[in-house]
């Protein structure tokens, strides 16, 4: 059971929109504050929820990984350590997701399975992101600005990397990797 303190519920409600947005503190395993906000408009009356245009918000402040990893124990995908912030926000139409927009700041980070690595066990004593991606017309757009990364006394220069495929009939039809600094052994867990 976990629990989560100075809950604040808001709901909003006008002739086309509804947003609801949660804040709440969680037990201190996981760190600061969270914050859930949703938002969706009715265009027509009787329109179901889930086949709208809608968006989502989750911001993390503060937050202990390890923590978060001990709470989502089933995905083996999540980081076993760092702290910091980290904000999701999704755009979804027809219960797809279309867009979203990743920012993370994180000291100390150690991903799934780095740790047994003999070579690149050490942490990214610095990790930060803002990526972007956008799907349209079988076309995935993956962009990651302000990447920062320093592991092992190697510091990647403040960088822009994008990537571009494009899919049709369940194949691949297009791929570009552009961008102004890509070292992958600093990478590798």
């Amino acid at each position: 059971t976990w629990s989560f303190t100075d809950v604040d519920l808001e709901l909003e409600r006008s002739d086309s929109r509804l947003a609801a947005e949660i804040k709440a503190t969680p037990p201190e395993l996981l760190g600061g504050p969270i914050e859930v906000a949703a938002n969706v408009e009715f265009p027509q009356p009787g329109d179901i929820l889930l086949d709208l245009p809608w968006t989502a918000y989750l911001n993390l402040g503060d937050a202990d990984l390890a923590g978060w990893s001990r709470l989502l124990a089933d995905f083996d995908q999540t980081p076993d350590e760092g702290r910091g912030d980290i904000s999701l926000w999704l755009g979804f139409d027809r219960r797809q997701p279309v867009q979203g927009t990743v920012q993370a700041s994180i000291t100390g980070l150690v991903l799934p399975g780095q740790r047994l690595s003999l070579d690149n066990g050490d942490p990214y004593e610095e990790f930060r992101i803002v990526a972007e991606w956008q799907r349209s017309d079988g076309i995935w757009r993956v962009s990651a600005s302000e990447l920062t990364i320093q592991r092992q006394d190697r510091w990647w220069p403040r960088s822009t990397l994008e990537l571009i495929l494009g899919t049709a009939d369940s194949t691949i039809s297009r791929f570009e990797l552009n961008g102004d600094f890509l070292r992958l052994e600093d990478l590798a867990p």
